[in-house]
């Protein structure tokens, strides 16, 4: 087991080497698949320095701005990504782990594991306007497509948090099992899906009532978890 201090030796490298901005392996321009543009070869292009253990990362919408959660520097870091540039530092709870954008780029939300709530950030000036408590230690989170609300899992109490974005107000607690990490939302927002790695298992929660309706078993110690785009798998 790591010591404290081993931990804090692994976060600052993880600084040094955080954010890598990669570029695809192909022959065409992504503007121009056809042809014309430069090539682009599968490497590494850019580097950002960020804060202290960087662990979750969201894109805007727009694709402008990227956030980085800084787990052991409690703070937001925002990336300008047309010049992959730091353009803010944006101070949050402790322990900041996932984080999800709206849809429409407005707000970004952050899960402060270490003190149970959420930080809302307006992106048009990086500040923070609300703060949500929730459960024990929340650990991811998602936005439903509409917009409308934001379902958070915790590793402690069992249980997913969903806060409507209009008033950042939890609505309800949906109980499924301890440990519950890695949460995706389909592109309809009819569905969220929940991984917990207590039960070795996934929940589906209908977003309409906010009901577990279906448990799916899967492999050893489930994590993360995404939908694809058509909402198919």
């Amino acid at each position: 087991m790591l010591t404290h201090r081993q931990k804090m030796s692994m976060a600052m490298v993880l600084t040094v080497v955080s954010a890598f901005v990669l570029a695809p392996a192909c022959k065409k321009s992504p503007t121009s698949p056809n042809g014309g543009g430069a090539d682009f070869p599968g490497s590494v292009v850019a580097t950002v320095t960020v804060g202290n253990y960087p662990y979750g990362v969201v894109v805007l919408p727009s694709g402008d701005f990227v956030y980085v959660t800084n787990m052991n520097s409690w703070n937001v870091t925002v990336i300008r990504t047309l010049v992959d540039t730091v353009v803010a530092t944006v101070s949050v709870g402790f322990g900041p782990r996932g984080i999800a954008a709206l849809p429409n780029g407005d707000y970004v939300y952050v899960a402060n594991q270490g003190s149970d709530d959420i930080y809302v950030i307006r992106t048009s000036d990086n500040t923070v306007v609300d703060t949500v408590s929730v459960g024990s230690n929340p650990f991811h989170i998602t936005a439903l497509s509409n917009g409308d609300y934001v379902y958070v899992t915790h590793r402690l109490s069992g249980n997913v948090s969903v806060i409507r974005t209009s008033d950042n107000t939890v609505i309800a607690d949906v109980p499924v099992a301890n440990e519950a990490l890695g949460i995706a939302a389909l592109p309809n927002g009819n569905y969220v899906y929940v991984a917990s790695s207590t039960d070795l298992s996934v929940y589906v929660l209908r977003t309409s009532d906010n009901t577990v309706v279906d448990t799916i078993g899967v492999g050893n110690g489930p994590y993360d978890i995404a939908a694809l785009p058509n909402g198919d798998y």
